[in-house]
């Protein structure tokens, strides 16, 4: 591949995209992307789980399907209510094993993500870990921990967010004030866990963590705005082609975080560089 060739005030852009060309990083994009999305699967089995014990009770049912026709659509809420039906049968008293087993298997995913950020960012920064295994792998499960409250939050906005807002909306409550907090308390989160990232998931901490942590979470949280605003459109009317397409549209979302997580951070310094016409 032709090399990138950044002329006068650029000049600072050319090390850190060198670099990060050299490290592949659509390739480790899919890899964050593919671990992170294999983690929804036991979330969602843990979910069903938990749901199910509600359908031991007739009234509890009720109270479900009540809530589930109003903030989804009636085939959408209708599926959910059956599943539910249906998992109570097969999970029986072994629900708190199966939550337990898809929480682990959900971590192990999750965790395996994170590695794969970390990996990504010492390939582009061009260190090599020198620290003990357990000491990488302990970051890793305490990275992922925080960033898998993040990552629902994200899921949940980009696949149920407009009937969220839409159910609170009719219920009167005030939807501005309350969606207003609950993704100002989001992105503070997510800035926090990838700050903790950026310092302590490399051997050597990267330039400004600080402000990459703020810059990838204001590209992030754009991105998730646009991947909520195309889930509900995507389908039409065929409940088929929606399924696909919202899973299409989490795919492209996920491969969209891993290649902003792991490349701001080699880029935040020169840019402010370019921005500020001073060299590194």
């Amino acid at each position: 591949m032709a090399s990138i060739t950044f002329p006068g005030r650029l000049a600072p852009l050319q090390s850190p995209v060198d670099r990060i060309r050299a490290a592949d990083p659509l390739l480790m994009s899919a890899a964050i992307a593919y671990n992170f999305f294999f983690a929804l699967v036991p979330l969602a089995i843990a979910a069903v789980a938990w749901l199910s014990s509600i359908g031991r009770s007739e009234e509890g049912v009720a109270r479900l399907e009540e809530f589930l026709r109003e903030a989804l659509p009636s085939d959408v809420a209708g599926f959910v209510i059956e599943l539910v039906q249906e998992a109570e049968g097969i999970v029986g008293d072994s629900q708190g094993l199966v939550i337990v087993i898809s929480l682990l298997i959900a971590l192990y995913a999750g965790s395996r993500g994170i590695y794969a950020v970390q990996k990504a960012i010492r390939q582009i920064e061009r260190v090599h870990e020198e620290r003990p295994w357990w000491k990488v792998r302990g970051l890793g499960i305490m990275f992922t921990l925080g960033a898998g409250v993040a990552l629902i939050g994200g899921y949940i906005v980009v696949l149920f967010g407009g009937f969220i807002m839409q159910l609170l909306d009719r219920w009167g409550i005030g939807v501005g004030s309350v969606s207003g907090l609950s993704i100002t308390v989001l992105a503070l989160w997510l800035a926090l866990v990838l700050y903790a990232i950026y310092r302590w998931g490399p051997p050597v901490p990267i330039r400004r963590p600080l402000v990459a942590a703020v810059v990838a979470t204001v590209i992030l949280g754009l991105m998730t705005w646009l991947a909520a605003y195309f889930v509900p459109s995507v389908g039409g009317k065929s409940n088929t082609l929606s399924a696909l397409g919202a899973v299409g549209v989490v795919l492209i979302w996920l491969y969209a975080i891993g290649f902003v997580v792991i490349t701001v951070p080699a880029l935040t310094k020169p840019t402010e560089a370019v921005i500020r016409g001073t060299t590194e």
